[in-house]
């Protein structure tokens, strides 16, 4: 059972990886830092909250480790 979960939670996340992957493929780097104005965040400001909280969910609970 724990196998199966695990190999499941490796199958998501490397389909996440690809689409993550293929969607920054189609985004030239300038267009990582427009903003819609200036109280909007750019695509690399949210992508680096999302990895910031990334590593602090690892930090709090290092049994999500990989």
């Amino acid at each position: 059972m724990q196998t199966e979960y695990i190999n499941s939670v490796k199958k998501q996340f490397a389909y996440y990886k690809k689409l993550g992957e293929l969607t920054f493929g189609q985004v030239q780097e300038k267009d990582l830092f427009w903003k819609y104005n200036g109280e909007s965040n750019s695509i690399a400001i949210i992508v680096n909250h999302l990895w910031g909280e990334y590593f602090v969910a690892v930090d709090k609970f290092p049994y999500r480790r990989w």
